[in-house]
């Protein structure tokens, strides 16, 4: 006769069970497995073939309703079986190396494109949360340009108090914005516009404009290799 209380409650008698069996429980279903293992495997295989979209679209609405139980379960067991789960994994690598290089090179080529896009997004997105972060910083919460009081975010720039950020920039990599926040914004930086800083670099002589090819030299030296520069479609040709 089936327990007639409510679900709550057929819960906990199920875990008090449990608890209570869990040894004895978990030696019986050990031998069961090892007595079918290969019949267990093979209905297991067929079953998620047949129902794959449905199985992995429950676990994706499960796991946006348990609040995050599910992975905090999971990294829990992995924790107190660490070693244990290292192991397995290890010997299920060697084993099955082939089948699984296989899966990854699928995997990759079929989501790469996406992949790359969402890092792309994301990249563009948490640099730009960083950038806003030190200009609301070093303005003192304002905004806007120190010299001038420009408050359009686009032309705001970090300007190097003491001159130096190309060798600055150069050094850590071009992108310094994650260093001044894990620096907890240290000294020495301030917010300025565009104009304002070529202005500041142009007064201490660090302006050093592109170096530019003359046009008329380079067409006269690949005319002597062969080439000829077509003025109606602007670029070079070489000629047989």
């Amino acid at each position: 006769m089936p327990y007639a209380g409510t679900r709550e409650e057929r819960l906990r008698k199920q875990r008090e069970y449990w608890n209570k069996n869990k040894d004895v429980l978990n030696q019986k279903q050990r031998k069961y497995w090892n007595k079918n293992k290969d019949i267990l495997n093979r209905k297991q295989r067929e079953y998620w073939n047949k129902n794959k979209d449905k199985l992995n679209k429950q676990r994706r609405e499960k796991r946006k309703t348990d609040n995050g139980y599910t992975i905090n379960r999971q990294r829990t067991y992995y924790r107190e079986n660490k070693d244990r789960v290292n192991v397995r994994r290890k010997g299920y690598r060697e084993i099955n190396r082939d089948k699984i290089n296989k899966q990854l090179m699928a995997r990759y080529y079929k989501d790469h494109k996406k992949s790359l896009e969402y890092k792309q997004e994301y990249t563009k997105k948490w640099r730009e949360k960083l950038r806003l972060q030190i200009i609301e910083h070093y303005s003192e919460g304002k905004n806007r340009c120190e010299l001038c009081g420009e408050t359009d975010i686009d032309v705001l720039t970090i300007d190097h108090i003491g001159g130096g950020g190309h060798q600055h920039r150069k050094k850590v990599g071009g992108h310094i914005d994650w260093i001044l926040v894990s620096q907890n914004f240290p000294e020495g930086y301030r917010i300025l516009c565009m104009n304002c800083q070529m202005i500041e670099k142009k007064r201490k002589n660090q302006y050093k404009p592109p170096n530019r090819i003359n046009f008329t030299q380079t067409v006269s030296m690949l005319s002597q290799l062969g080439y000829v520069f077509k003025e109606n479609l602007r670029f070079i040709i070489k000629l047989r």
